[in-house]
């Protein structure tokens, strides 16, 4: 077994224009607590837990308060297995000749020579970044090297590669569709390049593939049903790139699948039902895509999740209240939307949330006394609907709460409750847009 470390969130009822959603959108002004009331939640920024490099990140990962996105950068639970074998821990074994050729012409191809211990005299076993098991190299791990140029059809002559590592690099060019004839792939590193064009649908005859990473690319084009073949995958990241048109059905058959992320795309149409299918998925991030019609109330089944990010389209319709079954999300965020109807009762059995971010639809109804029950909040973010009635006292029991924002909901009625004064954590308050609303006394 080997392992190698790799990269990895109106309230005038006008038509909107949708953009990238994040706290800089919101246009407003953080006052201290004694003058204002409410705020709103903060998203992560880029990459949400997610992306293995990921989730990016180790830097954010996608939208934590639904504004992150989902990439990976090396963070926990994002790297890629294992550590290459350290300096003088390998043993020399002999590897094909065609093979060590290959290595040796890719990486002319790719201006890297240099930057590593590569020698024709040496065994390849005992080479950087390269593994060798039973006479065929299973390993290469090129990444971070200021590689450039195109993937060098070279590494085709590698028939027994297990992972193929080449991210964060400065590969530019399409992804070839012989990747697909190395049918012994298990991950696949390509993000943090430069590459173009289409996903090749032959990447679906990697049929052992666990994972794939093709974030924070340049690609454009549909994202091949046949990717839905890929049915030991378990981290698919597609995020941050230009890919257009549904996403397929197909996707739900990948029933091993622990994180999907396709947000920061340009993707269309509806979300599909079979995605509830996906009764293993911890992490969904659909979100800052052109997505429109319903939530589908399929998504309910997702019973181990614990983030979903749909935020930035243009869906429609009521929150469903089958998400009140999800009794592991921890953050929930469907901001900046199209949403009607009430925040639906359901969604008070979600007892282990810690961001709730709803703002920018057009919801109705009062704000739930119900609220003040999520015990685990640190973020509620309820601003820019259409919200009315008075603003429940129950929220001042929210003691874990750092960011809270109500504002633009101009039909909210009475005074702020004193309690809100005890949640002495908040960071900040916002002003409600539609004018002074005082402190009860």
């Amino acid at each position: 077994m080997f392992m190698t470390a790799t990269a990895g969130e109106s309230a005038t009822g006008a038509k909107r224009r949708r953009r990238p959603y994040g706290l800089a959108t919101r246009g407003l002004g953080a006052v201290t607590l004694a003058t204002v009331l409410v705020a709103t939640c903060s998203l992560p920024d880029d990459g949400a837990e997610t992306s293995e490099n990921p989730p990016a990140p180790a830097e954010a990962t996608v939208a934590e308060a639904g504004t992150q996105s989902a990439e990976p950068v090396a963070a926990a639970g994002t790297q890629s297995a294992e550590p290459v074998a350290e300096a003088g821990t390998k043993k020399a074994e002999p590897v094909a000749t065609a093979e060590s050729q290959a290595l040796l012409s890719a990486m002319a191809a790719l201006g890297g020579l240099d930057v590593v211990n590569w020698d024709s005299a040496v065994p390849v076993s005992e080479w950087d970044r390269i593994h060798v098991r039973d006479g065929h190299v299973v390993l290469v791990n090129l990444n971070n090297l200021g590689l450039t140029g195109e993937i060098p059809r070279q590494l085709e002559a590698l028939s027994e590669i297990e992972r193929l590592e080449l991210y964060s690099n400065e590969l530019t060019g399409p992804i070839p569709a012989w990747l697909g004839d190395l049918r012994n792939l298990d991950r696949l590193s390509l993000h943090r390049n430069k590459l173009t064009g289409p996903i090749p649908p032959s990447l679906g005859d990697l049929h052992k593939l666990d994972r794939l990473y093709l974030q924070r690319n340049e690609l454009t084009g549909p994202i091949p049903p046949s990717l839905g073949d890929l049915r030991n995958l378990d981290r698919l990241y597609l995020e941050r790139n230009k890919l257009t048109g549904p996403i397929p059905p197909s996707l739900g058959d990948l029933h091993n699948l622990d994180r999907l992320y396709l947000d920061r795309n340009e993707l269309t149409g509806p979300i599909p039902p079979s995605l509830g299918n996906l009764r293993n998925l911890a992490e969904l991030s659909l979100a800052n895509n052109e997505l429109t019609g319903p939530i589908p109330s399929s998504l309910g089944n997702l019973g181990n999740l614990d983030r979903m990010y749909l935020y930035g389209n243009e869906l429609t319709g009521p929150i469903p209240s089958s998400l009140g079954n999800l009794h592991n999300l921890g953050r929930l965020s469907l901001a900046n939307n199209e949403l009607t109807g009430p925040i639906p009762s359901s969604l008070g059995d979600l007892r282990n949330l810690t961001v709730l971010s709803l703002d920018r639809n057009e919801l109705t109804g009062p704000i739930p006394a119900w609220l003040g029950d999520l015990h685990n909040l640190t973020e509620l973010s309820l601003d820019r609907n259409e919200l009315a009635g008075p603003i429940p006292s129950s929220l001042g029991g929210l003691r874990n709460l750092t960011l809270l924002y109500l504002s633009g909901n101009n039909n909210l009625t009475g005074c702020v409750p004193a309690s809100l004064k005890s949640a002495r954590r908040l960071k900040s308050v916002w002003r409600v847009i539609t004018g002074g609303i005082p402190y009860c006394s």
